[in-house]
């Protein structure tokens, strides 16, 4: 297995269903011999606190994307968005968990308790219009899956996803030892 830290970010507006996935992300890499740890984004702080363990894995329920985003639209200073990005970890792959902005309104009124900063809908209608920019502009790394589909399809989607990262990084590592097994 390679060594360093693997950042995957699930992304996506509020009640898409983010930290149910990284749950079952968390399983199914522990299935694969792949110890993983959950932070939310209200400890991301703790990826530049704390010393990476070899071969750590992280799953992030919201990370650059949302605090770029944040940054950009909501503060408007798009500065520290710059700032973030230099030097922040860059995530292996951003998944971005896509829902109507109409649903999310939806699945948080069925919560049934108040609604916390930036969960009304003009604020998650502002940060959906930051997603999408987002991914404009990095889409080589962020994966759009629709998360309209029953949870276990969008799970499986997410495996999918992963296992075609991790496909690539075990190559690009094979590529690495045997170029410096040949120097």
């Amino acid at each position: 297995m390679t060594y360093g830290k693997k950042i995957i970010a699930i992304e996506g507006i509020d009640a898409s269903g983010k930290s149910k996935q990284s749950r079952l992300l968390r399983r199914y890499l522990a299935k694969r011999g792949i110890n993983a740890r959950i932070i939310s984004h209200k400890n991301i702080r703790s990826l530049l606190e704390f010393p990476f363990l070899k071969d750590e894995w992280i799953i992030a329920d919201r990370y650059l994307q949302t605090l770029t985003v944040y940054f950009t639209y909501v503060k408007k200073q798009p500065a520290i968005s710059n700032m973030l990005l230099k030097y922040m970890p860059s995530p292996i792959c951003t998944i971005y968990l896509d829902i109507p902005v109409a649903e999310s309104v939806r699945r948080l009124a069925k919560r049934n308790k108040p609604l916390e900063k930036y969960e009304d809908e003009d604020s998650l209608l502002l940060f959906s219009k930051g997603f999408q920019d987002y991914h404009y502009q990095y889409h080589e790394k962020v994966y759009v899956v629709d998360a309209m589909q029953p949870r276990m399809n969008i799970h499986h989607d997410i495996c999918r996803i992963v296992d075609r990262i991790l496909w690539e990084e075990e190559k690009r590592v094979r590529k690495y030892i045997h170029y410096r097994r040949d120097s």
